[in-house]
């Protein structure tokens, strides 16, 4: 079987052949025998399962109770497909239906058992043949019985119609109309026909398949299940398809639409890094054209063996755990009194450890073809604090390596972003030429070094390269400790000037040929006497006016850094653990990117006097930066408090 590229929808050895087909049948009309259902989804509940596997894990980790419960309080289509045999198939289709209207709610089913599934993908399967389809269509109906239900009927059918020959794709539109027909036959059923997403297939193609597939007879069609495309997006796919075929309604799988579709080329659909729970199930949609927003595709449950994952539907705990943390709508997963789910707020970027949290970091800011990309280590800070403005001037992410090996993570960001050149930020004795062999062959560009004999002789390197003679401003911070180097890493690249480091006593030669090369019109000191000492200021006074941004505590220095370079409100605050620097390192530029501060916070707590910077910028919008092994979930709770 071809490989079939499910962003594009497409199968080269046969797609002409099946649009020839497709083309050829003329588009019925379609109000004649419409179907005369309402909106299923007005007014109904959506069943929340309390068995589900988000349940468990709230039950088992009561720690993660109020992220886990964000999947737990919302309901989910239940799947039925050739698993469920023939014989089988009708009592379970009745028992479920049976527990869910014992709740007060809707049933919500997928059928998903056409022959040639999913064209031999990572979801192939399916039934033998056209006569066993029907059986085991004819035993799913009869066990829905009388009951009011909603059927989304096998995804992706119509949109890989490609895939198949031209007397498969008949019988396929054939067995379609056949199911709409059967499943109404039962009184209740309101069945939407599943279209693709709005990046598969042109609306026009698709329009002509669903009314071959007998969509006049249904309720309407389905989009973007189990994918991860936005809601404006297919909103607008699904209006002009229901404008050519006169007015159907349709409903969009939100599950996983949070944070967008992943914008890697290869493979963005199946489990993507850093991708969200998209808006939790609702009709009040706010339009008339959608039914409503349904979490069709069980959120948690693995698309197929690809980036770690185990065999698709199977439950992989550690994605579901991400796709809720990082959901970017109320962080208690709440509601509105409608029932529509209020603006963004809260986003968590992070991954299971530091280098994966900066490649996702990156995924979420910077599009394919960026002019470069720079590669730090994720073992030591010294030479990658000064990495942050001149990253963030360029346009470009950091990402985090091993000495002697690119970690899997960072290898994929990398080929997706295919910079057209890679710069390593230190020495061989910090990240190898193994490393640069390898981040080599992944972008096919060319990489670079920027190192010293020592951290600040790095430092100095990163900025002489980065920025020109004659820069408004140079940062100075001490070179034995992180946080304030990287407080002040947005403020400098807002400002165009570099971060320079210090001995806290005195000014390293490497430093002074930098402060000579680039004449800064001032310079700022970062931190106390305790970081930089007055025989430092002394010495920097004989390059440029001199000032310093101070607290009692790498803390209060950033509330301080937050107070002089950020006169608020803002839109946006990136908030990042004090206590360890490679989120904080990762985040200069996508806070920069943002117009964004990025301010430093303990662990378990937010400090009084980053506190009050917040009070004062009064953000719509925070991200955190790491899971909450850095930031836990109380501070996630206490910054919410903060936005206006």
């Amino acid at each position: 079987m071809p490989r079939i590229d499910h962003e594009r929808g497409y199968c080269v050895r046969r797609s002409l052949l099946v649009a020839l087909l497709v083309c050829a049948v003329a588009v019925p009309s379609v109000g004649a025998q419409a179907t005369t259902h309402s909106n299923p989804f007005a007014g109904a509940t959506f069943f929340v399962d309390p068995a589900s596997n988000a349940a468990r894990e709230v039950a088992s980790d009561p720690a993660k109770a109020a992220i886990w419960n964000r999947l737990a309080h919302h309901g989910q289509a239940d799947w039925f497909g050739d698993w469920f045999s023939t014989d089988a198939v009708a009592g379970a289709v009745a028992d479920r239906v049976a527990t869910i209207r014992s709740a007060g709610a809707l049933p919500l089913f997928v059928v998903y058992a056409v022959p040639q599934r999913d064209c031999g993908g990572y979801s192939s399967g399916g039934t033998n043949t056209p006569e066993d389809y029907r059986r085991w269509v004819d035993r799913f109906a009869s066990g829905l019985g009388a009951a009011k239900a909603a059927v989304v009927l096998e995804p992706d059918a119509l949109a890989m119609l490609d895939c198949l020959n031209s007397a498969d794709a008949h019988t396929r539109l054939d067995l379609l109309s056949w199911a709409v027909d059967r499943l109404n036959a039962q009184g209740n059923v309101s069945v939407y026909l599943d279209a693709g997403h709005s990046r598969w297939k042109p609306a026009s193609t698709m329009a002509q398949r669903l009314v071959q597939a007998g969509v006049a007879r249904a309720r309407g069609f389905s989009l973007n299940v189990s994918n991860f495309h936005v809601s404006a997006d297919e909103i607008a796919y699904g209006t002009t398809i229901s404008d050519a075929i006169g007015g159907k309604t349709f409903v969009v799988d939100t599950s996983r639409n949070g944070l967008g579709p992943s914008t890697d080329p290869n493979e963005p659909w199946c489990n993507p890094l850093g991708r969200a729970l998209g808006t939790p199930p609702t009709a009040a949609t706010g339009n008339g054209h959608v039914d409503a927003f349904l979490w069709i595709k069980r959120p948690g449950e693995s698309d197929g063996t690809c980036k770690g994952g185990p065999p698709a539907g199977q439950w992989w705990k550690d994605y579901a755990f991400g796709l809720a943390e990082r959901a970017p709508w109320v962080t208690d997963g709440s509601t509105t009194d409608d029932g529509s789910v209020p603006g963004t707020q809260v986003v968590r970027l992070w991954g299971k450890d530091r280098t994966e949290t900066a490649a996702i970091i990156s995924a979420a800011t910077f599009p394919p073809g960026v002019p470069v990309a720079y590669l730090a280590t994720g073992e030591g800070f010294a030479d990658a604090l000064a990495g942050g403005p001149a990253a963030a001037r360029a346009g470009a992410p950091i990402l985090l390596t091993g000495r002697d090996s690119l970690p899997q993570a960072t290898a994929d960001e990398l080929a997706r972003l295919r910079p057209a050149a890679v710069t390593i930020l230190g020495g061989t004795a910090v990240v190898s030429e193994t490393v640069r062999a390898q981040a080599a062959d992944v972008t096919g560009a060319s990489v670079d070094r920027l190192g010293g004999t020592d951290r600040y002789a790095t430092a100095a390197g990163i900025a002489r390269r980065s920025f020109a003679s004659g820069v408004d401003v140079a940062y100075v911070a001490t070179g034995r400790a992180f946080a304030d180097a990287l407080t002040g890493g947005v403020p400098a690249a807002i400002e165009g000037g570099p971060i320079l480091l210090t001995e806290p006593q005195a000014l390293p030669a490497s430093t002074v040929e930098a402060l000579r090369a680039l004449r800064p019109a001032r310079i700022v000191i970062l931190g106390g006497t305790a970081a930089v000492s007055e025989a430092v200021h002394a010495q920097l006074t004989a390059y440029a006016p001199v000032s310093r941004r101070w607290g009692t505590d790498r803390f209060a220095t950033a509330a301080a850094v937050l107070g002089s370079s950020f006169p608020g409100p803002v839109d946006t605050v990136f908030l990042a653990t004090g206590e360890r620097y490679p989120d904080a390192l990762a985040g200069v530029p996508a806070a920069f990117s943002a117009g964004a501060p990025l301010a430093i916070v303990e662990s378990r707590a937010i400090p009084q006097a980053v506190g009050e910077q917040l009070q004062r910028l009064s953000p719509r919008r925070i991200v955190l930066l790491g899971g909450t092994t850095a930031i836990d979930a109380g501070v996630e709770t206490a910054a919410r408090s903060y936005l206006r």
